[in-house]
C-alpha cells in the first residue's frame, strides 16, 4: 500500500490495475514531510 516517490501518474496507472476500492500512499510531490493518499 506504500509506494514511496512515485508521480501522481504512476499511481493512478497502479490504480488502473487494481480492483475497485483499492489505494496506495506515496510521497507528496509538492511538500516533502507528507503524504498523498491516491484513490
Amino acid at each position: 500500500w506504500y509506494h514511496g516517490s512515485i508521480t501522481r501518474i504512476e499511481a493512478e496507472a497502479v490504480l488502473r490495475l487494481l480492483r475497485e476500492g483499492s489505494y496506495l500512499v506515496r510521497n507528496s510531490e509538492s511538500t516533502k514531510q507528507d503524504y498523498s493518499l491516491s484513490l
